[in-house]
């Protein structure tokens, strides 16, 4: 008998526990139904002032109405319009359907401290606010903004401009004109979160003494409108450079620098099976190809953004100075072709003037020097080997223009020639 009793308990037990369960899930799924959201702007304000706040609810129930809320203020905040204790504001009869949108202004000073506060806000359907605790509507705190900034807003690059040719369009992926575009965020303060109800105009321009001096973009300052706190941008830069950044700007936000790129004369991302880019100046074409280079590495030549000199030699006048750089481990062969008229010198008095970070033997035989005129390539010229140093090739001259053709070739990690 006992045994028996003991056993029913522990049903009973049981039974009750699973009840108990059922009762939590079935509340939990309650409240899933009866979500909405709200956001107050502005999100960020000036300390110690009075502020014209809005607070807007959202209803995204299927069937409860949206009928009243309070909002509390932050802690240091005072509200100066109608309100029973300094501090929250009684939002009543908003009688508010599903789906529909409602607003409210009211009027705060803000604290004197800076930093990020929150506000708190309770909703019902009730118009009077009445209802226990339980039949509050949910607040939906992912698709929420309730948290303003003591202080500035502040820009910042989500996707950073990258290396591009002149002209061509300006994206977050190198040499690339149709890739993700410059980005600029609204957040609410120093590594804060972004102010998705931000639509304010975002602009650009290039950061004072970046890049080449009297480069200008295009369009003359690129502008754009937030989309929920995030401006894309659409711009070129019709001058070569090096080391450009840009800054973005907008009314009542800190501006941002971007990271710093580069415009080349052409710019390259190489596929795979050799790489290959064109510039031109003053009638002089210039060609770099890289056979070894590999998927994903960049080619660029940039002409006259560099000096160059050599001791003892005169350089063609009209011919620029080449500067070229090509990620990986290939090796590049450069081809100069100056027409006639700016060289009427025989084709075997043709020198290239020659710079690199990468040391090599001059053509005087001068060992270990970073500047000099190269020397002549042997009949043989391993290509492959890492030791390869960078050598000039017999100039070709055209029968029927005159023009020169004058080449070298240049191992990894060496630039810059001139005729």
């Amino acid at each position: 008998m006992g045994s028996s009793v003991r056993r029913s308990i522990a049903v009973l037990a049981a039974l009750s526990m699973v009840f108990v369960g059922l009762l939590v899930s079935g509340a939990t799924a309650a409240t899933t139904t009866k979500p909405y959201s709200a956001d107050i702007t502005p999100a960020c304000v000036s300390p110690g002032t009075s502020v014209v706040y809005t607070v807007t609810l959202r209803n995204t129930t299927k069937t409860q109405m949206l009928g009243s809320a309070n909002v509390t203020a932050p802690t240091g905040f005072t509200i100066t319009s109608a309100t029973p204790d300094g501090t929250t504001v009684e939002l009543r009869n908003l009688n508010t359907s599903p789906g529909g949108t409602v607003s409210r202004s009211f009027t705060a000073t803000t604290s004197a401290t800076v930093g990020a506060v929150n506000w708190s806000i309770i909703a019902k359907q009730a118009n009077d606010y009445n209802g226990s605790p339980g039949n509050n509507l949910t607040l939906d705190t992912a698709n929420s903004h309730l948290t303003s900034y003591v202080g500035t807003c502040v820009l910042a690059f989500v996707t950073q401009p990258t290396d591009a040719k002149v002209g061509a369009n300006i994206t977050s992926v190198t040499a690339d004109p149709a890739g993700t575009p410059v980005r600029v965020e609204v957040l609410n303060g120093p590594g804060g979160q972004r102010v998705t109800t931000s639509s304010d105009a975002v602009s650009l321009a290039i950061t004072s003494g970046t890049g080449t001096a009297g480069a200008a973009l295009t369009p003359s300052t690129p502008s754009a409108n937030a989309v929920n706190g995030l401006a894309s941008f659409s711009f070129s830069i019709g001058t070569a450079g090096f080391g450009y950044q840009v800054t973005a700007s907008s009314s009542g936000s800190t501006s941002a620098d971007s990271a710093a790129f580069n415009v080349a004369d052409d710019a390259v991302l190489c596929t795979g099976h050799g790489c290959n880019g064109n510039a031109a100046k003053n009638n002089v074409t210039v060609n770099v190809t890289a056979p070894l280079a590999a998927s994903g590495d960049l080619l660029e030549i940039a002409l006259d953004l560099e000096t160059l000199s050599c001791s003892g030699y005169t350089p063609l006048a009209g011919t620029p100075v080449v500067t070229f750089t090509v990620t990986g481990s290939s090796y590049r062969l450069v081809t100069i072709i100056v027409p006639a008229a700016l060289d009427p010198r025989p084709a075997s008095q043709d020198r290239v003037c020659y710079g690199s970070s990468k040391p090599f033997t001059d053509r005087s035989g001068l060992t270990n020097v970073n500047v000099g005129l190269l020397p002549d390539c042997k009949n043989k010229v391993d290509l492959t080997s890492p030791t390869l140093l960078p050598c000039q090739r017999p100039t070709t001259v055209d029968r029927s223009t005159g023009a020169h053709t004058v080449s070298f070739y240049a191992p990894f990690g060496s630039t810059r020639g001139r005729t």
